[in-house]
């Protein structure tokens, strides 16, 4: 679920499309409706509402970005989303750095200041352009045939409680681990005495069909 279809809105949409997402778009500009793409279902009204967002299917959906450029009326979805919703995933946009710390409060899981990395970037593309290089070459990857990542391993995973050191991932399936991620922190394969553990989340980047064929042959 999208709430905003300005600049930012359109961005995520693709991205969701280009990964088979299902997706229904809440805005109430009809400017920015006519922009939506016709076969995406829409619905237009005030995202604030919660009738509106039963209506999208707030209680069954995965997750929901809320990407309109107004702060306090992300606050404002947030904690109409998360009050419909507990356990919704929800990822908000931030115009002003301190609004965000209302909107983890608010329940947002993510929170995304657009201002702060896009100027990050312009910086690093002058101090490292080598590093912005390589995250866009693996961002750009996902609209051809590689693509990033993650899985989740499991009780039944034959990779739980080996060491990182011992995946053969590039030799025997010709895809990387970037890093392992662990209760929100990131653990490099650097690490000779990582354990993968129950529940870590492998980021993983390759082409879509051997990610496939790993993430099938890890299970028992």
């Amino acid at each position: 679920m999208i709430c905003g279809y300005g600049r930012v809105g359109e961005q995520v949409l693709r991205e969701f499309s280009e990964q088979n997402y299902e997706v229904v778009i809440i805005d109430n500009d009809e400017e920015a409706v006519e922009k939506i793409p016709e076969d995406i279902p829409y619905i237009k009204n005030d995202a604030k509402r919660n009738d509106v967002l039963n209506h999208a299917g707030i209680k069954r959906a995965k997750g929901i970005v809320i990407t309109t450029s107004d702060d306090a009326a992300n606050v404002f979805i947030t904690l109409t989303a998360k009050g419909l919703n507990k356990d919704i995933e929800t990822i908000v946009r931030a115009e002003e750095f301190e609004t965000e710390d209302k909107m983890r409060r608010a329940g947002a899981d993510h929170v995304v200041n657009t201002n702060d990395i896009g100027g990050r970037r312009m910086a690093l593309s002058m101090i490292k352009p080598a590093s912005i290089h390589y995250i866009d070459s693996i961002m750009h990857a996902e609209s051809g045939h590689h693509k990033v990542e993650e899985i989740t391993i499991g009780q039944n995973s034959k990779l739980a409680n080996k060491k990182a050191t011992e995946l053969r991932t590039q030799d025997d399936y010709g895809i990387s681990v970037l890093r392992i991620e662990r209760k929100g922190e990131f653990i490099g394969l650097a690490d000779k005495d990582a354990i993968i553990q129950t529940d870590d989340k492998l980021i993983l980047f390759g082409d879509a069909e051997n990610i496939k064929f790993f993430t099938e042959s890890s299970f028992e």
